[in-house]
Parts: structure tokens; sequence; C-alpha cells
């Protein structure tokens, strides 16, 4: 498997992959530290911005690690140029890429929490693009209700990814199955349930876009109309 890893990667206290940088670089960075501000973020996009999500998991339960498909080969070299340049290019590397969770609930929450105390809250806060499951919906007829640990989800990325722009939300069959029934007491649920998801959603002030990615199955036209209808981009 193709993972982020190499000899300049090591573990934090928390346990997650990282880069340690190299203090051997730091003379020769004074030159590069007098290009402008704007210039240097653009340099370290073209640099660490990957093609594909960065996936997410966790093998053992003190480590996150994480695979990059199609990386260029040690793409994250320069964040161990200078401690500098790892300051100011990490925050540019949580913010121009896209993370996802290989995981479900309910141990998709304890895979976020990890990942994010394991990175610290400022390259949390600047992570801008986040894909995680759809929320799970406890089937209550009577009462809508967002199941633990899925509330938990959100409040940790309203907590910790003060700078989420985009939530993407994946439907499968294990949480969501329902989603893709041809059933009308059952599609008069999911109505109900997306317009219960859409409040929570809006309390995370920071996301401007939700995008839904369906995995199994199809979704039906009166839930997908729904969905566009409430503002949410429906990915193919």
């Amino acid at each position: 498997m193709d993972l982020m890893q190499s000899d300049l990667i090591t573990r934090n206290e928390a346990g997650v992959a990282e880069g340690r940088p190299s203090t051997s670089g730091e003379a020769t960075t004074s030159n590069n530290w007098k290009l402008p501000r704007k210039l240097r973020s653009c340099i370290y996009e073209m640099v660490l911005r990957v093609p594909h999500p960065i996936y997410l998991f966790q093998e053992t339960d003190d480590l996150v690690e994480a695979f990059a498909p199609e990386k260029p080969a040690q793409w994250h070299a320069l964040l161990h140029v200078s401690k500098k340049i790892n300051f100011e290019a990490s925050a540019v590397l949580y913010r121009t890429n896209k993370f996802s969770l290989l995981e479900m609930s309910p141990k998709e929450v304890v895979l976020l929490r990890h990942f994010l105390n394991g990175i610290g809250p400022r390259n949390a806060s600047s992570i801008s693009y986040f894909c995680v499951s759809f929320p799970y919906i406890e089937s209550r007829p009577e009462n809508c209700q967002i199941r633990a640990d899925s509330a938990e989800m959100l409040a940790v990325l309203e907590e910790k990814c003060t700078g989420l722009k985009t939530l993407e939300l994946v439907i499968h069959s294990k949480n969501c199955g329902w989603f893709t029934c041809d059933n009308a007491n059952t599609t008069q649920y999911v109505l109900k349930m997306l317009s219960h998801i859409d409040v929570k959603l809006k309390g995370i002030v920071s996301i401007e876009q939700v995008c839904i990615r369906v995995h199994s199955g199809a979704l039906q036209f009166s839930i997908s109309d729904h969905m566009r209808h409430l503002g949410w981009k429906v990915l193919a």
C-alpha cells in the first residue's frame, strides 16, 4: 500500500504519522523567505496539493495512517526543509487537499478525533474539505434524531475544523440504505430526516457547500431533488 511514509516520518505523542522538520535546511531558506507571502503560498500549493483525496485509516489504535493515490515521490519533503517552511507550508497542505475517512460509524468519529488531535489545532483549523459518512438517523418516525456517534462527528468538525468550507457526505448501504428504497412511506420519512440534518449542518457556520456522494444504489428522484432544494450538491 502506497502510504505517506518515509525515513523522515515519525509519530508524535498522539500517534499520528507526521513529518519531522530538518534543521539542516535552515540556512538555505533565507533567500526563499524574501519572496512575497502570496507567491510562497502558490509554490507550496503547487508542490503539496495532490489530485485525489488523502484517505485516512487506522489499523492500530495508536496510529492514524494516510494513503494518497498518485502522489509524487517524496511530495511532502518540502515540509522538512526548515521549521519556518514547515510552519507555513503545513497550513497550505491541509487547506488545499481533500481528506476522507476510510472508516464507517461508529468507529469513524474515533478516527476523526485521533487525526485532528494528532495534527494539532492550527492544522485542523486549516482543513477546508472533509469527506465523512452521511449522518445516521435513528429509526424513530415520531422524532428524527441523529445517532450519538454521528452527532459527535458533526460536533467535532464544528469545534476543531473552523476553516471547513466543503463537507462531503457519503451515502452507503450501512448508513442510509433506505435512501434508495422505492417506498412512499420510507421516502416521506427520509425527506423529514434530510430537513432535520440540514438544520444541524447549518449550525456549522463555516460550511459553504454540502456535497452528497452515493456509493451504493441510486437515490430516489424525490430524495435527490429535495437535497438540491436544500442547497446540497449531489455528485455523480
